[in-house]
C-alpha cells in the first residue's frame, strides 16, 4: 500500500472512510466538521501567489460589489444553497467575461 495515498496504513480506501462516515450520529459528524476545520486552520498555509492573486482581485474590485463575510456567513444555510449558487454562477459569468475582455475576445451568447 502507497504511504501517499493513505499515510495512515488503515486497510481503507477514502470512499470507505467516506461511508463509515456516513453512519455516524448527526452530532458526532458535527464534531468531526468542527475538528477538521480547526486543522486545517491551524496547519493550512495559503501559498503567497494565492494570496496575491486576492490582493489583486480585491484592489481591482468595487466597494460596491463587496460583501461583508461575516453577514454574509450568517445567511449561508442548506435551505439557501440554490440561492448561494446561482449567486455564485452569476460571479463566474461576470468573471469569466472580465477575463475574455482582458484577451479582447467578446463572449459569444
Amino acid at each position: 500500500m502507497s504511504t501517499s495515498a493513505n499515510p495512515f496504513h488503515l486497510p481503507l480506501s477514502i470512499s470507505q472512510v467516506f461511508e463509515l462516515v456516513k453512519q455516524l450520529p448527526a452530532e458526532h459528524k458535527k464534531k468531526l466538521i468542527k475538528a477538521l476545520q480547526k486543522e486545517d486552520k491551524e496547519n493550512g498555509e495559503i501559498p503567497e501567489e494565492h494570496k496575491a492573486i486576492v490582493r489583486k482581485r480585491i484592489k481591482n474590485s468595487k466597494a460596491s460589489e463587496l460583501l461583508d463575510w461575516d453577514k454574509s456567513n450568517k445567511q449561508i444555510t442548506f435551505n439557501s444553497i440554490p440561492k448561494v449558487a446561482t449567486i455564485l454562477l452569476n460571479t463566474l459569468r461576470v468573471l469569466i467575461n472580465q477575463y475574455l475582455r482582458a484577451l479582447a475576445v467578446s463572449p459569444k451568447r
